[in-house]
């Protein structure tokens, strides 16, 4: 029985430590951070550990007997040892000792303002407002930073509806992107484009006949009873040039120059080029009608519209009659470019080249 009490005294004293009594019976002694000993996970007596950091540990005789530390006067040195950055007045901890600030311990310490800079270190960086044209709502990042939207950023942003104009911003002329009328120099906002109202704003007089001249605004008979002006051809999306064949249903010359018009309007259509041919006498010399534009259109197989002169409005352009009479308008200005007699492939192609700013096509 005693060897047994003896076996668990002994046990005691290595997890908690204990003493004995004369009588044999075992005392436990619980660990503090005042009972003038040195145990627990302490690492000199009372300090250390879970206790206040010591000044000293063990007792030693050499440095190697310290973990790293300094053997001085026979203890220890333990006035550098940590647990971590707190324990440290650089807040930097290293393998368990203080050590001193850095600008590179990772650490804001010292006289340092961030992490490692300011004070003795490199200035801190202010913080990139702004690193891609998408993170500002102008879209505009300069230097990191965003740049408040203007009218002349050559960027389209804040209220603008196209790059610097709309919004609040001048208006956008002819052809831009429009979100209302006000947005336009036309005021006129179709489709969220910016056009310009041709048809109501025709060229005013004076009027000529002669090349370079302005033409007026004339209106002819169509197959379907309608009328169709010089204004609203104008007004047709991409049209740049009119060109007007003005003919006679009886004129078998004439329609055989038809296939020649395809071509040259198939090669320059997409480019605004315009055709109409304009009859102004029937196939029996007389008053040209809805049915005889239907059936020279028809005939023909045209591709464009055949027109109805019934007054012969058009020949005061030409020096006289005669078949056929071909005549130019720049839609644009309505200037007549060309007003002669005759046809010929080859010289309407380079006519109508020039006038559209493209290589001329061999026929």
């Amino acid at each position: 029985m005693l060897g047994r009490t003896t076996f668990l005294v002994f046990a005691t004293f290595l997890v908690l430590g204990c003493g004995s009594t004369s009588d044999n019976s075992s005392v436990v002694t619980v660990l503090t951070c005042s009972d003038g000993i040195a145990n627990g996970d302490e690492g000199g007596i009372d300090c250390g550990g879970a206790c206040t950091a010591c000044e000293t540990l063990s007792e030693c005789e050499s440095d190697a007997e310290c973990d790293g530390r300094a053997c001085v006067d026979g203890a220890c040195d333990s006035s550098d040892a940590c647990q971590s950055g707190e324990d440290c007045e650089s807040q930097s901890c290293v393998e368990g000792l203080c050590v001193d600030a850095t600008c590179t311990d990772g650490q804001q310490n010292g006289m340092e303002v961030g992490i490692d800079c300011g004070g003795a270190c490199v200035n801190c960086a202010a913080e990139p407002e702004c690193v891609l044209p998408e993170d500002c709502d102008s879209l505009i990042c300069t230097e990191g930073a965003c740049v408040d939207a203007t009218c002349a950023d050559a960027v389209r942003n804040g209220a603008e509806a196209d790059i610097d104009c709309g919004g609040d911003c001048t208006p956008c002329t002819d052809g831009l992107t429009c979100a209302r009328p006000a947005d336009c120099e036309s005021g006129l906002c179709e489709d969220g484009q910016c056009t310009v109202d041709l048809g109501s704003s025709y060229p005013d007089g004076p009027y000529g006949v002669s090349v370079g001249d302005t033409v007026m605004d004339l209106t002819f008979g169509t197959v379907d009873g309608g009328d169709a002006s010089l204004s609203e051809i104008r007004t047709e999306e991409g049209a740049a040039i009119l060109l007007i064949f003005s003919t006679a249903a009886w004129c078998g010359r004439c329609a055989g120059d038809m296939p020649e018009l395809i071509q040259l309007v198939e090669r320059h259509q997409a480019r605004g080029l315009r055709m109409r041919v304009s009859l102004f006498e029937s196939a029996d010399h007389g008053e040209p009608t809805q049915r005889d534009a239907e059936l020279y259109g028809r005939g023909n197989e045209l591709p464009f519209p055949v027109l109805i002169d019934k007054s012969g409005q058009l020949h005061q352009y030409f020096p006289r009659i005669a078949l056929p009479m071909v005549m130019m308008i720049d839609l644009e200005s309505m200037t007549l470019i060309h007003a002669d007699i005759g046809w010929r492939l080859a010289d309407f192609e380079s006519l109508v080249s020039a006038r559209l700013g493209v290589v001329a096509s061999t026929p």
